[in-house]
């Protein structure tokens, strides 16, 4: 499993999403320039967003695996960006801490959408976690 941005207290992340992503594709390539330059690749990604679906999904209920994190035993990879004020990176961490087989990896600078948006910083995580668990 590779989960970025996420936590396993599911606390909903609207009151700081939400109005990102009501501002639509614009207001998310906006914030993410303010961490350098967009690729074309990333800009084509964005517009092709449903956002009307991202905005149900975060609107959706959500729920607490917190319980069963110790019973998890499959190989993790967590990351998040050290910015990130819908899931702290402390809390992904100690999530982390308690799957018995989970890699953790953070972003220094990045904030939630800045560090899915990373897959520079990402990739080399990634290759090295798959490599492992091959």
């Amino acid at each position: 499993m590779i989960i970025g941005g996420a936590s396993p207290r599911g606390p909903n992340p609207g009151p700081v999403i939400l109005p990102l992503l009501e501002a639509g594709p614009e207001g998310v390539l906006a914030r993410l320039e303010l961490s350098g330059p967009v690729s074309p690749e990333q800009r084509e990604k964005v517009l092709a967003n449903n956002y009307d679906a991202l905005i149900a999904n975060v609107r959706s209920l959500r729920f607490s695996v917190e319980d069963d994190l110790p019973n998890m035993t499959m190989p993790f990879l967590l990351y998040v960006g050290e910015s990130d004020r819908i899931f702290p990176h402390t809390e992904v961490k100690e999530a982390a801490s308690r799957l018995p087989n989970a890699t953790f990896v953070s972003l220094p600078g990045l904030d939630h959408i800045q560090a899915i948006a990373r897959s520079d910083l990402m990739l080399p995580h990634v290759k090295k976690f798959l490599a492992q668990v091959s």
